[in-house]
């Protein structure tokens, strides 16, 4: 017979991976101000990866095809950062005005909710509208994600680094480990992290630029701030397309009236539906998908864990984990169960 300590050998492990899962958790929590800026340089590297690659196939030099992607990614960042800096000058100034436009038009729904017994006042939505204080959290998430934008400088540097030494990476990883590593393996990690990245920017991009042209159509104020925001919450699922919508249903129910808001909120849903429930899916497939309870567990946790930084990378970073899941032999069950739920009819 055993002795006892054996028998208990996996309770054991068990608790040391829980403890070391803790401390690796704290580490990450301590390390967010250095980890932040480095992961999204390692995002943005592995989604600028896409066009550099094609240049280098198509021949052009290595020294002249870096700087290519960097000034496309430079022009393109400068950009969403001067139309946030202005936008949110504009959104200031106008503020006060909106304020009391949006206030007047909660004063005319309660009169109007009075007139068939509802006491608005009752109502534990009603008083924030009427204060205000949806309009101010607006002006803070526009401060926040202007603040966002001064670590651009070091993660474009960071980019800049990330890239140059990827093109010649494989060949320092042979020099240095000869054949005890397969590239092969690594190959199709990367690949796969590269196709899902760019497929999730190229379908957020498609989002923005809808929200953007829609809004403009039906003349709505700050219509590209609501088309950039869409286009970054676009990385949270199902939670970012909600509250991408949530100003500009607002105002155009200021503008126009509720008519308008609901146009807007029908189109806002056919958009998310279209481009994240049909074209999507059909680019990624279901082995680049993630279960919907596991993208709302990683949401909580990421966020918890980092903030609005960690919301806005949550499901990439669970998408990058589980990519490397499937590359292991002996964790390759732990993917299949993030992934998306199958057709039992598939193989």
């Amino acid at each position: 017979m055993k002795p006892r300590i054996f028998r208990h050998f996996s309770a054991i492990r068990a608790l040391l991976g829980i403890a070391s899962f803790c401390l690796i958790i704290g580490g990450l929590k301590v390390a967010k101000v250095i980890l932040i800026p480095f992961l999204l340089a390692a995002l943005i590297s592995l989604a600028c990866s896409y066009p550099l690659i094609w240049l280098l196939r198509k021949g052009v030099p290595k020294l002249i095809a870096i700087p290519l992607v960097m000034i496309l990614l430079v022009v393109v960042f400068s950009g969403m950062a001067l139309l946030l800096t202005r936008s949110l000058n504009e959104f200031t100034h106008a503020m006060p005005n909106f304020r009391q436009r949006f206030i007047g038009v909660i004063d005319k729904v309660g009169e109007f909710a009075s007139q068939f017994g509802i006491d608005p006042s009752k109502i534990d939505l009603f008083q924030p509208l009427k204060s205000g204080a949806i309009i101010e959290m607006f002006g803070h998430l526009l401060s926040g994600l202007v603040g966002a934008f001064s670590l651009i400088l070091l993660i474009t540097f960071l980019v800049i680094f990330m890239l140059f030494e990827a093109v010649g990476f494989k060949s320092k990883l042979k020099n240095a480990f000869g054949g005890e590593i397969d590239i092969t393996n690594l190959d199709a990690v990367v690949l796969d992290l590269q196709s899902y990245l760019g497929i999730k920017t190229f379908t957020s991009f498609l989002t923005g630029g809808s929200i953007w042209i829609l809004l403009y159509f039906f003349a709505i104020d700050f219509a590209a701030l609501w088309g950039l925001i869409a286009f970054f919450l676009n990385y949270i699922p199902v939670i970012g397309s909600i509250v991408a919508s949530l100003p500009a249903i607002m105002f155009a129910f200021v503008q126009y009236g509720p008519q308008s808001a609901v146009i807007i909120a029908i189109c806002y849903i056919v958009i998310n539906v279209l481009i994240s429930n049909m074209i999507e899916p059909f680019l990624m497939g279901n082995r680049l998908g993630l279960s919907p309870l596991v993208v709302f567990m990683s949401i909580a946790f990421w966020g918890w864990l980092w903030g609005p930084a960690g919301m806005l990378m949550s499901v990439p970073l669970t998408m990058i984990i589980k990519i490397l899941l499937e590359h292991s032999k002996e964790l390759q069950w732990i993917a299949d169960l993030m992934g998306a739920p199958r057709d039992p009819g598939s193989n």
